[in-house]
């Protein structure tokens, strides 16, 4: 009897032992197909990214080729083909906001590459449309192209300095901060577009006509505005330094919070504008009709009205130092305070 017990502890023993050999041997077995797994996803992970890497670099690979096929076309001879490669360039930087800047860069060198150094005041090729006859289609259509993009991907300053883009007529479009430094905008007309801070300094806008328009924090130092018209415009926080506005008319336009400096308004007329925190010095208004318009916390030093015609304005809590005005008894005056 004793040797049967010590005969099934004996066995019992060496089945427990086998028990837990094949218990090691599954989780051996488990544990190497949870290291292959994980080694799998890894090596799919890294297959992938490269696969993704390469596609990106194929596809930067396509988008540059596109882009200096494009800017070749730019160059040819013909007409049409340089139309093409201008829609091609916008549709590219529309694909790829990354090269906007870049795209941008070569459409203006390509408008400026015509319409730079051209003479002006003449007839000959220097504006988009002269005479009812049409000249420069693609150079229209370059600007046109400029003025509807979008501007949120522009990260450096599109340079349209020095070009003649005189009698063009745009509509809807936006030009915002763009440097037009020198150019030339004779007898253009302006419907609804977008000049926000651009850089207008010594720039012509003569003869020229701005209609619901914003050109709010413009730089208009040394710019001709001469018997240019602005109707309904947002021109907030503007600066005219030496700007020529003989003969300017603006109306229903908010001038708040711009600079006027060292200007003569001669036989200009403003009216039903708004003027709110402006400061006004050396200022020449001569032959100059003011009409109901709005001055309010204003700065006004060194003006000159002693030649103008003001009636029905009104001026709140201005502050007005050395104004030359006969005629301020006929201004409605609420709570001026002198310096």
């Amino acid at each position: 009897m004793l040797d049967f017990l010590n005969w099934i502890l004996t066995h019992n023993n060496q089945f427990s032992a086998a028990k837990s050999l094949v218990s090691l041997v599954k989780d051996l077995i488990l544990g190497l197909t949870a290291i292959v797994g994980v080694v799998s996803v890894v090596a799919a992970a890294r297959s992938a990214k490269a696969a993704s890497e390469q596609a990106l670099i194929a596809n930067d690979a396509k988008i540059t080729d596109r882009i200096a096929k494009a800017v070749e076309f730019l160059g040819n001879e013909k007409e049409n083909i340089r139309i093409g490669a201008i829609l091609s360039l916008e549709r590219i930087a529309k694909d790829s906001p990354r090269d906007h800047q870049v795209i941008f860069e070569q459409i203006s060198v390509f408008i400026k590459n015509k319409l730079e150094n051209k003479p002006r005041h003449s007839d000959e090729i220097i504006g988009i449309i002269i005479k009812n006859k049409s000249y420069f289609r693609d150079v229209n259509l370059a600007i046109e192209v400029i003025g509807r993009r979008n501007f949120k991907n522009d990260s450096l300053q599109i340079d349209l300095s020095n070009c003649n883009f005189s009698n063009i007529r745009m509509q809807n479009k936006n030009f915002r901060g763009i440097n037009f430094f020198g150019s030339t905008f004779n007898n253009s007309s302006f419907f609804k577009c977008n000049f926000e801070e651009c850089n207008l300094i010594t720039s012509d806008f003569s003869d020229c006509t701005f209609n619901e328009s914003i050109l709010s924090g413009s730089k208009f130092q040394n710019s001709t505005l001469s018997r240019a018209k602005i109707v309904s415009c947002d021109m907030k926080r503007c600066i005219f330094i030496r700007a020529k506005v003989d003969d300017l008319n603006i109306k229903l336009t908010d001038m708040s919070k711009s600079t006027f400096s060292r200007n003569r308004f001669i036989n200009a007329e403003i009216s039903d504008s708004k003027f709110g925190e402006c400061k006004i010095s050396y200022v020449e208004f001569k032959n100059t009709k003011i009409k109901k318009s709005l001055f309010i916390y204003n700065i006004w030093e060194n003006v000159d009205l002693s030649h103008a015609t003001a009636r029905n304005l009104t001026i709140i809590k201005c502050k007005i130092k050395k104004v030359i005005s006969p005629h301020l008894s006929c201004i409605v005056v609420h709570s001026l305070n002198p310096v």
